[in-house]
């Protein structure tokens, strides 16, 4: 239904980004026209009054918990927190305080995760469901933590699979690839924390033209120091933000002031803004917390000023989870190759122990065996580096999880060494001729 599906595009509003950018205002009108046309944009064969009652519909909400007094949302604050609300609410479940997909709602779910990454969508559940109530490290406790220790992605609770886990301590995963598998939400805090070297990483990549068609059909970016620009604004406003919400010193005034400050940040601010009001190391879980004390504050000030930073926020968010993660629209090998050629992963994959974490889930459970597959170098000094980084990460892995100290057996980890396609090359006498070489010499590098 339309009421549901319009919020999809709540960070995928290009136009709002281009504006916020060059410092112009955006406006709730602004916005709910745009997501209305992001709507129309996937089918415009249906006729517009469609699309217009259906936004009209959508845009609206019940002015208490009490009433069923419908009121028009007027104010971005409001659009931003509700917009949320609904799509979690539609999708997520929690069950004895964890957070879990409905099972009929797996596939919406797989498919709104290419818009909207997890841990927004989780957060904005959890804060409706669990009230925060000002104090940072019980609601990390006893509320984020159970469900984003180290991975952003619920699952669908299956009364029948939880059982089998727990009987055969985990599942056997015989195929994954052990590049690429960093899930957005990791990959994002790697990404503010070093945004020049994801810029570098980024410009290399950038030389390939078949990353540039990414980039041109997901956004208006045309050079990689946008990249960069974009995530040090990004990481200015995170600043920014909990300044103005937690901060004993407000370096400004969230309901006056010029509207185009929001550019002026200062590039020296690094790290979580968090980890100075929170004792924690783990920035999956601060960036939880910062989206549920933004959205609570959304909800209670309903100011414009912090509603506006935190769009401009979403915004650069969206755009690099569009840059990461393939998108429904896009089908076939090539359109997915282009996702590994743009190096966006390459800065936070460099190290392995966030990815074994990941996967085994936030209870550390989730995985008996694993058969990891990894793309052999061109030489055994290559490989050596490669393969000791591997190691280290399973490594660090048992000893995060406390293995040692359970009854229950390690994991084990297998690797294969997998050969990355390529494209032909011009010669027309023997197909993949270059190609064959160097693969009949990488098994040479593994000796």
């Amino acid at each position: 239904m339309l009421q549901y599906s319009i919020y999809r595009h709540l960070l995928s509003d290009n136009l709002s980004l281009a504006a916020f950018m060059k410092s112009e205002a955006v406006s709730v009108y602004d916005v709910k026209r745009r997501l209305a046309m992001l709507e129309r944009a996937d089918n415009k064969t249906i006729p517009d009054h469609y699309y217009k009652l259906g936004a009209e519909f959508s845009f609206r909400r019940v002015s208490s918990e009490s009433r069923m007094d419908y009121i028009p949302i007027d104010n971005l604050a409001d659009l931003i927190w509700f917009g949320l609300e609904k799509l979690s609410k539609r999708h997520l479940e929690m069950i004895d305080g964890r957070i879990y997909v409905k099972q009929k709602m797996q596939t919406k779910w797989q498919e709104l995760i290419t818009k909207i990454p997890p841990l927004l969508l989780q957060m904005a559940f959890l804060q409706k469901e669990k009230v925060f109530t000002g104090d940072l490290n019980t609601y990390i406790t006893d509320n984020i933590l159970p469900n984003v220790r180290y991975t952003a992605l619920p699952y669908p609770y299956i009364p029948n699979m939880e059982q089998f886990m727990r009987e055969k301590n985990g599942l056997n995963d015989l195929h994954i690839h052990l590049n690429g598998t960093t899930e957005f939400d990791i990959a994002w805090q790697d990404m503010l924390d070093n945004p020049f070297d994801i810029y570098m990483d980024f410009s290399a990549g950038y030389k390939n033209d078949m990353v540039k068609e990414l980039f041109e059909d997901v956004s208006f970016i045309n050079n990689p120091n946008d990249i960069l620009h974009m995530l040090r604004i990004a990481r200015g406003i995170r600043w920014k933000l909990v300044d103005v919400i937690l901060g004993k010193n407000h370096t400004v005034d969230v309901n006056n002031g010029d509207k185009t400050d929001f550019l002026n940040y200062n590039d020296s601010v690094s790290g979580h803004p968090l980890k100075y009001h929170i004792p924690s190391e783990n920035k999956l879980v601060l960036e939880a917390m910062f989206y549920v004390i933004v959205l609570s504050c959304l909800k209670r000030t309903q100011s414009e000023r912090i509603a506006e930073l935190f769009y401009f926020y979403l915004q650069i968010l969206g755009l690099f989870n569009r840059l990461l993660v393939q998108q429904t629209s896009q089908f076939g090998f090539l359109q997915f190759q282009k996702y590994t050629l743009n190096q966006l992963r390459s800065h936070v994959e460099q190290q392995y122990l966030s990815r074994f974490l990941q996967l085994h889930g936030n209870d550390g459970r989730n995985v008996r065996l694993l058969e990891g597959r990894f793309s052999p170098k061109d030489s055994l000094d290559g490989n050596m580096e490669l393969l000791s980084n591997i190691f280290a990460g399973w490594h660090a892995l048992k000893q995060t999880l406390e293995y040692d100290r359970m009854d229950t057996e390690s994991p084990e980890l297998y690797l294969i060494a997998h050969f990355i396609k390529k494209k032909d090359c011009d010669d027309a006498f023997i197909p993949f001729r270059k190609l064959r070489v160097k693969f009949g010499r990488k098994p040479e590098s593994l000796h």
